[in-house]
């Protein structure tokens, strides 16, 4: 019978315990009580350059400034997509940032459940990735 690698074991344990706080953690913050919709129909369009140099698109209703999920190449693309027609959008209640766009009968950013535990995989992905180091190098400090 084979014996489980240390280094394996521990791997394991850490990208589980990571990956399941991350879906936890996705899907508290996005719960549908912290979720507010909004139409946006009548709000004023406009773009702005993102920190990674993308356009990104903003609604502005009743002084409130909402914005999408997603980058432009230019704003004119942005104003094509958005202008003349219906949009509905949900964002959480505390944040600007829309987590659900429909513009007509199409779906730009969705909320579903399954996305949420995709986001919170990754999440906990990307933690275990940036934590392993150190966790292994305490594990070997105590053990």
């Amino acid at each position: 019978m084979k014996t489980v690698n240390f280094k394996f074991a521990l791997d394991a344990t850490i990208a589980t315990l990571f990956i399941t706080l991350g879906v936890i953690y996705i899907l508290v913050v996005r719960a549908d009580k912290n979720i507010e919709s909004v139409d946006l129909t009548n709000s004023d369009l406009s773009c702005k350059v993102s920190a990674r140099g993308k356009l990104r698109g903003y609604f502005t209703l009743d002084g409130k400034e909402y914005f999408s999920p997603g980058t432009y190449a230019t704003c004119e693309e942005f104003l094509n997509r958005m202008t003349e027609k219906e949009i509905k959008g949900k964002h959480q209640k505390n944040k600007s940032l829309l987590v659900e766009l429909r513009v007509g009968k199409s779906l730009y950013a969705e909320n579903s459940v399954g996305m949420r535990v995709l986001i919170g995989i990754f999440i906990g992905l990307v933690c275990f990735a940036f934590l392993r180091s150190p966790i292994h190098w305490i594990a070997k400090k105590v053990i």
